[in-house]
């Protein structure tokens, strides 16, 4: 496996159902990777990023004490599997070993020890998305600062027939339907999984 430093582009809020996922996006390019975390942890990495401080430890808190603690420390957390929609994390210790996580535990944790996360470049192709500078800045407030390339705004609306491809399906995965943007219709539930395996539209009780 080949694995390599991640951007992560926080929380986002997308769909009509106000679907939560975190945001990965290659380093010097337009590919994302969204994956849904359910709106409970989704509020935990938002906090951590905005620098809140438990006054008394937290869950999330002790195991990142445990592990500085008990192991040789860690250096990373990885995305190293995606199965059926399920993201398969870990921990990496400082001697090599992988714990097993979540996605969610491990972006909260990567924030408490001020870990680099890293994915697998095959998981990473395989399931990321392109969209064109202008979706990035407009959904997401990433600005790509990639060169354009030249293609002719006339072929499609972001001047990127794949880019519009694969927006439409990330668009599709939150239940947001092109007759919902003009207005038409409700969108349905939406298709993709969070980091537990269950569709966006289905939450803890």
């Amino acid at each position: 496996m080949a694995f390599t430093q991640i951007d992560f582009h926080g929380i986002h809020v997308q769909g009509p159902e106000g679907f939560t996922a975190a945001v990965l996006r290659m380093p010097g390019t337009n590919r994302i990777l969204p994956i849904w975390i359910h709106p409970e942890e989704a509020s935990e990495i938002e906090a951590r990023i905005s620098g809140f401080q438990p006054k008394r430890p937290a869950s999330h808190d002790l195991l990142a004490d445990a592990l500085m603690r008990l192991t040789s420390g860690c250096q990373s957390v990885r995305i190293n599997s995606n199965f059926e929609g399920v993201y398969i994390a870990a921990l990496v210790t400082n001697d090599g070993e992988e714990i097993d996580a979540r996605p969610s535990d491990a972006f909260i944790l990567s924030r408490i020890l001020e870990l680099p996360i890293e994915i697998d470049d095959d998981v990473f192709m395989q399931a990321s998305i392109f969209l064109s500078d202008a979706d990035l800045a407009h959904y997401f407030g990433i600005s790509s600062g990639v060169v354009g390339n030249g293609i002719d705004d006339r072929i499609s609306a972001s001047g990127d027939a794949q880019a519009d491809a694969d927006f439409e399906e990330l668009m599709q995965s939150m239940g947001v339907f092109e007759t919902d943007l003009l207005g038409e219709n409700e969108a349905s539930g939406g298709e993709g999984d969070n980091d537990d395996g269950e569709s966006p539209g289905h939450r803890k009780r």
